[in-house]
């Protein structure tokens, strides 16, 4: 699956380099472990089929109405935009609290 991230803040704290979103190693690590199981999905149905553990869902909230979200834990959710041409594209937003 072909991911990419909103801004480079996001891309930073997934590749590790930089901690400037201010959450704990542990959000970073489960961050991490999630968008590689996106990564890994060989198309969008894979990605629906792991969505027991990743809680990939559909928000229908005014501010994210039309976007999906995924659970890094029980607190925080990762805003994510689905773009579908030229192909399938799963574009991180942001990591909200959940609460």
């Amino acid at each position: 699956m072909h991911v990419t991230f909103k801004d480079d803040a996001l891309e930073k704290f997934y590749q590790e380099k930089k901690n400037r979103l201010r959450f704990s190693k542990s959000i970073q690590n489960q961050f991490i472990i999630k968008v590689n199981l996106l990564k890994g999905a060989s198309d969008i149905r894979a990605v629906y089929a792991l969505a027991w553990s990743l809680h990939f869902e559909s928000l229908n909230e005014w501010k994210y109405k039309g976007k999906y979200s995924i659970r890094v834990n029980n607190q925080r959710r990762v805003i994510i935009d689905k773009k579908d041409k030229p192909e399938i594209t799963l574009i991180l937003e942001e990591i909200i609290d959940y609460h």
